[in-house]
């Protein structure tokens, strides 16, 4: 009949202990993933190259290194509010780029060219590496480059001094025929390699059965002897130190005309070609008459 209360109590000794290593692990986690991320910035900052990370989805700057804050002007854009790494580049929709190349090279890019801003503004050219990776908790790309503007502007000029001297071979070339074209010579001229004709004097077209040069087709040397071992021979002969190489011989034109002719031959190069140049004149007369023809 007394007043009294009456309670029940379980045991939460277990929960209570399993809720501190919970914490205690959160912490370890915690802390080993403070510890992590405080070596990556080291490694990072000790790697001799600029190198940027960005975030992935925003382009947010997450962390550049000394040597990309003297580079580019990442420290500027970093101190923007707002500002992304799409700042870098001198064409803000080269980042896109960059991040769908990651893409399609399962999250590794191949190097390649990009114009990212100097830290004075002005734009040079980077070959930019880079990859994808997991920065304090969120997807990210981190890159690193190399300024090429020098190797860039050598294969400029490299390129400038080919079509100079594309031009001025072209101007070579031409007076080289128009200086051909003025001797009242038949001339041919074939390639050493394989018999190609190269050019031929207005006075010597009449042989290939044209008019004019621009008519000429491809037609080879050895096509107009007689005897296919006569252009062997002034291979042979021209080859050898000496000079012009002489002989008379039968040819023949493009109807099939065959004739004496008197050759002068020595080799040359043309157009760039090692090649042979002559001139002939035909003396089927001058054979006839002293009883020589075949």
């Amino acid at each position: 009949g007394q007043a009294a209360v009456i309670g029940v109590f379980p045991d939460i000794t277990e929960r209570r202990e399993a809720e501190a290593a919970r914490q205690n692990t959160e912490q370890e986690l915690r802390k080993s993933i403070e510890h992590n991320h405080a070596q990556l910035k080291n490694l990072l900052d000790s790697v001799p190259a600029p190198v940027i990370v960005a975030s992935k989805l925003e382009g947010k700057i997450l962390y550049f290194n000394q040597q990309a804050g003297l580079l580019t002007n990442i420290r500027k854009l970093s101190e923007t509010a707002g500002a992304t790494s799409e700042g870098l580049f001198a064409n803000p929709t080269e980042r896109e780029r960059l991040v769908q190349t990651f893409g399609s090279m399962a999250h590794v890019a191949a190097p390649t060219e990009f114009q990212i801003n100097a830290a004075d503004g002005t734009p040079f050219w980077a070959l930019l590496s880079g990859n994808e990776m997991i920065y304090e908790g969120e997807p990210a790309t981190i890159g690193t480059f190399i300024d090429i503007s020098g190797r860039r502007e050598a294969e400029k000029a490299a390129r400038q001094s080919e079509e100079d001297l594309h031009r001025a071979t072209e101007l070579i070339n031409a007076r080289l025929h128009s200086l051909l074209d003025s001797v009242p010579a038949k001339i041919v001229v074939a390639s050493r390699k394989d018999g190609r004709v190269l050019y031929m004097s207005s006075a010597a077209l009449p042989l290939a059965g044209v008019a004019d040069l621009q008519e000429l087709p491809v037609v080879h040397a050895p096509g107009f002897f007689t005897d296919p071992g006569i252009w062997k021979l002034i291979l042979a002969e021209t080859s050898k130190p000496g000079g012009t190489y002489m002989l008379e011989c039968q040819m023949k034109d493009a109807s099939g005309k065959e004739f004496w002719a008197d050759l002068s031959i020595c080799q040359t190069v043309f157009e760039g070609q090692p090649s042979v140049i002559g001139t002939f004149a035909d003396i089927t007369g001058r054979r006839e008459a002293e009883g020589g023809h075949a």
